[in-house]
């Protein structure tokens, strides 16, 4: 249900010329809706025993790493912009 609700997010919410470009924002219900459709996913797969014995680490990092990018969303942390300080090093 994750995956599905992921790819018909991004298909209803984009634009038919902006469809394969990731970079678009728009408005959802869900706030940031692929990150959370992807941590259901996620959590749907360990639901599955065999997936817990063989993979349940992997899908719990990738957890976490979704929620800290989560975090790093919803709290507009970004890398400072380097262009304001641009000096002649090169020259």
């Amino acid at each position: 249900m994750g995956y599905g609700l992921s790819l018909r997010v991004r298909v209803m919410a984009l634009n038919p010329s902006d469809s394969f470009n990731l970079f678009v924002r728009y408005g959802s219900v869900i706030p940031h809706p692929m990150i959370v459709s992807q941590v259901w996913a996620l959590l749907g797969f360990l639901k599955a025993q065999h997936f817990r014995a063989n993979a349940a680490p992997y899908a719990l990092v990738h957890i976490v790493l979704y929620a800290i990018h989560l975090l790093q969303e919803v709290f507009n942390v970004h890398q400072p912009d380097r262009s304001k300080n641009k000096s002649s090093k090169l020259e």
